[in-house]
């Protein structure tokens, strides 16, 4: 599955510039032209990486990236800003003080901006990860079990129905509705929390395939399973 990058910027021929740089380098690429529609993209979407450009309006920056600090989009969401080449020293200071750990500068060419989002993203994994789809998976229904790598656990049924669907739908958001109406159908009068209970039995049925740590919260918009699987070494 390749990579999903937001890239959000007023200026049209950067992002159409952006988005043709991306896709040869084998990105699926989605564009913002404004900061409202950023957010709601990245509620709506699991991207991997989003390249921000600073130049949006500071204090509508400030809650932005407080938001994404704060984990609201997912924990596993990378982030680069771009940065002006004419920067007033109090927005400097202030972007140096939250600390994003990616931040490029124009003018940048375009192979040092491909090599930060490299080492961001899939194409800069280390070896102790691998895709998802590498893996060999099994679901016997009829047993409720599921086998990764001639490992077998046997699951209660909802918690075996969800991991079915987290597993077949990797980095998608869903919240608890679209979980209880998946999961349990539509019309069920099920209380929404009732998924976080399962969600917690199935981390602890997923920890002996070292894959608890995948279905990930994304606060505000609900859970969603992170393809990227770290192994211990």
């Amino acid at each position: 599955m390749l990579e999903k990058i937001l890239v959000s910027n007023q200026d049209k021929a950067s992002r159409t510039m952006l988005r043709y740089l991306l896709e040869i380098e084998g990105y699926a690429v989605e564009e913002s032209s404004l900061l409202d529609d950023t957010c709601a993209m990245m509620q709506r979407t699991a991207f991997d990486l989003v390249l921000l450009d600073a130049a949006w309006d500071h204090s509508m920056m400030e809650q932005l990236l407080g938001r994404i600090s704060q984990g609201e989009f997912g924990d596993a969401l990378h982030l680069i800003l771009v940065l002006p080449e004419q920067l007033p020293l109090e927005t400097r200071a202030y972007y140096q003080q939250v600390a994003i750990s990616h931040q490029i500068q124009r003018p940048f060419s375009p192979r040092d901006l491909v090599a930060m989002i490299r080492r961001c993203t899939h194409h800069g994994r280390s070896n102790l990860e691998q895709d998802l789809s590498a893996l060999e998976v099994c679901f016997n229904e009829h047993q409720l079990t599921v086998t990764i790598d001639e490992k077998t656990i046997r699951f209660a049924k909802i918690e075996f129905d969800l991991f079915r669907y987290f597993f077949m739908h990797p980095n998608n958001i869903f919240s608890r509705k679209d979980l209880l109406n998946a999961i349990w159908g539509k019309g069920s009068e099920i209380e929404e929390r009732t998924v976080d209970v399962h969600i917690r039995r199935l981390r602890r049925g997923l920890k002996p395939f070292q894959l608890d740590k995948q279905i990930q919260t994304v606060h505000g918009a609900g859970y969603r399973f992170a393809e990227a699987v770290v192994m211990a070494g």
